[in-house]
């Protein structure tokens, strides 16, 4: 889940992993006459805050410049004709 803030220069991303600590392994090896249960748990439960700052201009105002050129003017400036 992220946030645009600073008028779009910048954005807060909240992620969270298993809050409801359901990561849980349960299994059951048998071998010949060996029968052994088991139970894994950790504690996999992780929230990540994050910040960006974008400095210079942004993605939006440099996709609105290649928007108005044409395809024709870059090349032009490409190959140098004048």
């Amino acid at each position: 889940m992220a946030k645009n803030v600073l008028k779009d220069k910048g954005s807060v991303d909240l992620n969270v992993r298993d809050i409801f600590f359901t990561q849980n392994i349960d299994g059951q090896i048998s071998y010949q006459n060996v029968v052994v249960h088991f139970r894994q748990s950790r504690d996999n439960r992780v929230v990540n805050l994050s910040f960006t700052y974008r400095f210079g201009k942004t993605f939006k105002d440099n996709a609105k410049k290649k928007k108005n050129s044409g395809g024709v003017s870059e090349e032009v400036q490409r190959i140098g004709v004048n």
